[in-house]
């Protein structure tokens, strides 16, 4: 009986250790306008006083954590600051005039303005996209090996250990790892072997994941799953 239990505390170790690291994490992304609804650039982010983010051209910020964070600061052109409440919300609008803000949900239109302009300008990006039944007529179970052949620059290699990952051509990680960054639905995962490929829609291949900042210097694998 002891060895039994024995076991099964170490299986649930085993199962838990797992989760953490193969669950995505939380990502936060955030919009800044100002009144006139014109995006607001080059805005520092930070938590606690730490520096996480600035916006980008379109305005965009993007925070990802093991847990999101109650509220950010934001300091706009003006020097003025704003702690700004999360509220559990992942796609965080912020409208401001510079002495007051407002906040609201805003998924579609921060997707659409992130992701809309790369998928229309795919001959120069080099984006591609597969959908969940193409990839699901390879036969295959695994993911990144039904992926294997479907896009052009991607290359399957395989670990001492066995473990398949991808390098989509033209990578540039300054840490020496040249795989890509994978997101699915909207939030950042360790890999894709969690899966189960009869759940996925879509998946889009970016070579250049600028959107997501250095993470994504290697490009980015998006997985959009059945809802």
């Amino acid at each position: 009986m002891k060895a039994i239990l024995l076991l099964v505390i170490l299986f649930t170790i085993s199962q838990l250790s797992y989760a953490q690291k193969t669950a995505p994490k939380d990502t936060l992304v955030g919009l800044i306008v100002n009144k006139s609804g014109k995006a607001i650039k080059n805005v520092p982010i930070s938590v606690s006083g730490k520096d996480m983010n600035h916006t980008d051209r379109k305005g965009i910020f993007m925070i990802v954590a093991d847990q999101l964070p109650d509220t950010v600061t934001i300091m706009l052109p003006s020097k003025k600051l704003f702690q700004i409440p999360v509220n559990g919300m992942n796609f965080l609008k912020i409208n401001t005039n510079e002495t007051e803000y407002s906040v609201s949900q805003a998924k579609d239109e921060i997707v659409n303005i992130g992701y809309g302009e790369m998928r229309k300008s795919r001959s120069t990006t080099g984006d591609f996209s597969v959908t969940g039944d193409a990839l699901r007529e390879t036969g295959e179970r695994n993911i990144i090996l039904a992926l294997a052949g479907k896009i052009p620059g991607l290359n399957v290699v395989y670990n001492n250990n066995g473990k398949a990952t991808v390098i989509i051509r033209g990578g540039s990680s300054m840490e020496g790892n040249n795989e890509p960054l994978y997101v699915v639905d909207g939030s950042i995962a360790e890999d894709l072997t969690y899966l189960n490929i009869n759940d996925v829609e879509r998946i889009d291949v970016l070579k250049d994941g600028s959107i997501y900042g250095a993470r994504g210097a290697n490009g980015a694998i998006v997985v959009t799953t059945r809802k």
